[in-house]
């Protein structure tokens, strides 16, 4: 039987020990996502994003609560993820690293060429598909990695700040080309960004996390119909409406994570 979610969280506990401190990290978080959504995580440093991420991928176990999630395709990943920092291997070439998941999942030559062909083309490297990653931009590193993540066609795509190291200019550019490609699958897509602007591009709901220990303190839908053109997209009335509902959430989070830092500095002094 069906279910409404394809990802349903409820009552999400995660602590992490430092020291002699347990210091909680989520602390009651219930979420649910919808089959295709394309839902951005917001909230102050230190709130718990990525950390929810990394539950989700299993690279980290809940201290408290539920996780579910309806696979539809057991030949399928359930899931792929998009870091932060560039994480090419700089040993292999563009078309290597795109089909690296493809080559673990053994799939047949024959077809792991035309994939990765198919989304060197999407993400415009094909004239680089030979080249390795030191010979490439930053940007172009993180379209390698989006690609690599979409080419193994997971269910779920997680994605931590997958541009936040770039500058304004190419930041804008892969917003458009990872939305190119969504729209091409509709995957469903937790985003992780610290930017408003960023999450009200690429979204259909924004949640908005609390200071630490995260919880969820608003959801936000983005009432903006797709394609959003980035020409039209500040001017649209659902734009201001949706930044002041983000900003208004955010802006006492991001004062008290702020408070709570210079409480540990002046301790850490002591």
């Amino acid at each position: 039987m069906s279910v409404p979610w394809k990802i349903r969280i409820r009552g999400l506990r995660k602590e992490f020990v430092a020291g002699r401190r347990v210091i909680a990290a989520l602390d009651g978080i219930d979420l649910e996502v919808a089959e295709g959504e394309f839902v951005c995580l917001v909230g102050p440093s230190g709130c718990g994003k990525t950390t929810l991420l990394r539950i989700l991928a299993g690279l980290e176990k809940p201290t408290a609560g539920t996780i579910e999630v309806a696979g539809s395709d057991p030949a399928r990943p359930l899931q792929a993820m998009v870091f932060q920092e560039q994480s090419v291997f700089p040993w292999m070439t563009v078309r290597r690293n795109i089909g690296y998941g493809l080559a673990l999942r053994r799939v047949p030559r024959a077809e792991r060429e035309r994939i990765v062909d198919h989304y060197l083309d999407l993400v415009g490297l094909t004239p680089f598909a030979d080249a390795y990653p030191h010979q490439l931009s930053g940007g172009m590193k993180q379209r390698v990695s989006v690609a690599r993540a979409f080419a193994v066609d997971p269910e779920i795509l997680l994605m931590d700040e997958p541009f936040a190291a770039l500058d304004e200019q190419n930041k804008l550019l892969l917003a458009e080309e990872l939305l190119r490609l969504w729209e091409a699958n509709r995957k469903t897509v937790l985003y992780v960004t610290h930017s408003i602007d960023e999450a009200i591009h690429l979204a259909d709901r924004i949640v908005v996390f609390t200071a630490s220990p995260g919880r969820i303190k608003a959801e936000v839908p983005v009432a903006i119909p797709r394609h959003r053109d980035l020409d039209t997209l500040r001017g649209h009335p659902a734009y201001a409406a949706a930044y002041q509902r983000v900003w208004q959430a955010l802006r006492d989070e991001v004062l008290a994570a702020r408070r709570h830092e210079e409480r540990e500095r002046v301790a850490g002094r002591r």
